[in-house]
């Protein structure tokens, strides 16, 4: 019996140490959580940190994009504006010319018609003449050409 006592109290004492060391595993096993949700929360907040950082410079590239965008556009537009400019001044000249070219085209064709006029008048009084004088028409021809030859040295002549 003394046994028995003896291992009764001897497994009550081990049921009080196991009991004591479970509840200071217990009591370890908490604190260690309560670190890991503290290196948890550390943790968060360091991923908060870069996530914010992240998105600063997401929105600092955003504004230099829009920035360079803008600038882009601006020289799009004063090139546009010295294009049409330049385009404007093409077109007056080119209005210019044009209307010189229909100037002198107009001028060479009034000037044809009235010499066709006057070579036309010119033939009827040539024909009226030759029936009236009863000359051949080759005659009369070479009877001018004499006296514009004639004229002609006459102003060589005086010339040396």
């Amino acid at each position: 019996m003394k046994r028995f006592r003896y291992l009764l109290v001897l497994s009550f004492i081990f049921g009080i140490i196991q009991y004591a060391n479970a509840q200071k595993s217990i009591e370890d096993r908490l604190s260690n959580l309560e670190k890991g949700q503290i290196r948890l929360e550390e943790g968060q907040k360091a991923l908060n940190q870069r996530i914010d950082d992240l998105n600063q410079r997401v929105e600092e590239g955003q504004k230099a994009l829009n920035q360079r965008i803008d600038d882009l556009n601006q020289r799009v537009e004063d090139l546009r504006g010295y294009i049409d400019k330049r385009f404007s001044d093409l077109n007056m000249w080119l209005q210019f010319i044009f209307g010189a070219m229909v100037c002198v085209i107009a001028g060479l064709v009034t000037q044809w018609i009235f010499m066709w006029r006057k070579i036309s008048q010119l033939d009827t009084v040539l024909a009226m003449h030759l029936k009236e004088s009863g000359k051949d028409v080759y005659v009369v021809k070479l009877e001018e050409l004499g006296e514009r030859v004639e004229k002609l040295e006459k102003v060589v002549l005086a010339t040396r």
